[in-house]
């Protein structure tokens, strides 16, 4: 079995279907819709030889992860590519993974699907994954195309990695910053003050607090 050959199969019944959804970056193992409020990430993340061998895997095997990066909130280290920011998955603020729903006895890790060496199993993990991509996927993009909704995760929910996550727990520094630059995007400019706050105190985001200040005079 080659990579390769798994990148080739999985595109050739994911693309299609991302495509539809508005999608129109394709590189490498991960893909970008572009709005005005956020850009949508979907990546297959690969293991090299040592965490393959760590988690009890091949390095054809590969995880599903989803990601909402919303440029609004400050950032760093993002490449861009012909005027567009292009975060990786990691970058993103809220983050999901794809659990498979078949069972494949070699690797037990629902977050894997698993592709054996001679890919016996890679007809039956890629229908899977066109399916999880189709409804799972695309109704979790769905969901945080509400601003409302993206603040009220923010505000409520805790993460949870068979959720959403990569929000950070209450009351990080990365969920207030996150909170206020919403509620801001929003005009809920007395919910944003005090969450960019305290965001300011965290030695974290030290680099940000001159833009922080310059956000929280405009409110005032």
């Amino acid at each position: 079995m080659d990579s390769k050959v798994v990148s080739r199969e999985l595109w050739k019944v994911v693309r299609p279907v991302l495509k539809g959804a508005g999608w129109t970056s394709f590189a490498g193992r991960t893909a970008r819709r572009f709005s005005d409020r956020r850009i949508d990430v979907v990546n297959f993340q690969s293991f090299n030889s040592y965490l393959a061998s760590a988690i009890g895997t091949t390095t054809y095997s590969f995880s599903i992860r989803l990601g909402c990066f919303f440029p609004a909130i400050p950032h760093s280290g993002i490449k861009v590519k012909q005027g567009l920011l292009n975060p990786a998955e990691h970058h993103c603020q809220l983050r999901y993974t794809i659990h498979k729903k078949f069972s494949q006895p070699e690797c037990a890790r629902t977050d894997v699907f698993y592709v054996d060496p001679k890919g016996k199993y890679l007809a039956t993990v890629v229908e899977a994954v066109r399916q999880d991509i189709s409804t799972e996927a695309l109704s979790w993009f769905r969901r945080f195309s509400d601003m409302q909704e993206v603040l009220r995760t923010l505000m409520e929910d805790d993460e949870s990695m068979e959720g959403t996550w990569g929000f950070g727990a209450k009351p990080s520094p990365a969920r207030n910053l996150y909170t206020g630059y919403v509620a801001l995007a929003l005009g809920k400019t007395p919910l944003a003050a005090e969450h960019l706050r305290q965001a300011a105190l965290s030695p974290s985001y030290a680099c940000f607090r001159e833009r922080i200040a310059a956000e929280l005079s405009s409110v005032k």
